[in-house]
C-alpha cells in the first residue's frame, strides 16, 4: 500500500458501496495513501453529495446496490457533463461486466484488492480534479 508521497495525496474519492464493511475497507486504505473519503451506500447518495458540491478526483462505483445500482448512476453522469468528466471505477462480483467498461474508465472485480484499487486510482485521476 502507498504511503508517503502517494500520487494519490489530496485527492478527494467517492467511495459508493452497499457494503459498509467493504465501503470502509477501501475508505481506510484510501486515507492512508493520503486520500479524502466520502462514502455512500447508494447512487442517491453519490448524487446529493454531488449535487451539494462534492468534487471527487474519482468515484469507485459498485455495480449491485439497492435504490440506485451502479449501472443507473453511471447511466446519470454520462448525462450530465460536470458529472461525466469524473473518472469512475466499477467495482463487480459479476465475472461478465465488462461490457460496463464503456460507462468507466476500468471494472475491477470484488472482493477489491486494495493494493490494485489504488494503483487504478493513480492512472485514472486527472490532474485537473487533483487541484479541484
Amino acid at each position: 500500500m502507498k504511503t508517503r508521497g502517494s500520487p494519490l495525496t489530496g485527492c478527494t474519492i467517492l467511495v459508493i458501496d452497499d457494503d459498509a464493511d467493504a465501503r470502509e475497507l477501501l475508505a481506510e486504505a484510501l486515507r492512508h495513501a493520503g486520500c479524502t473519503v466520502l462514502g455512500a451506500a447508494n447512487g442517491l447518495e453519490a448524487l446529493a453529495q454531488l449535487e451539494q458540491g462534492a468534487k471527487p478526483a474519482a468515484m469507485l462505483v459498485d455495480l449491485d446496490m439497492p435504490l440506485m445500482d451502479g449501472r443507473v448512476f453511471c447511466e446519470y453522469c454520462d448525462a450530465v457533463p460536470a458529472l461525466a468528466a469524473i473518472p469512475r471505477v466499477l467495482l463487480t462480483g459479476n465475472p461478465h461486466a465488462a461490457f460496463f467498461l464503456s460507462r468507466a474508465r476500468r471494472v475491477l472485480s470484488k472482493p477489491a484488492d486494495t493494493d490494485l484499487v489504488l494503483e487504478t486510482l493513480c492512472l485514472v485521476c486527472q490532474p485537473v480534479a487533483l487541484a479541484a
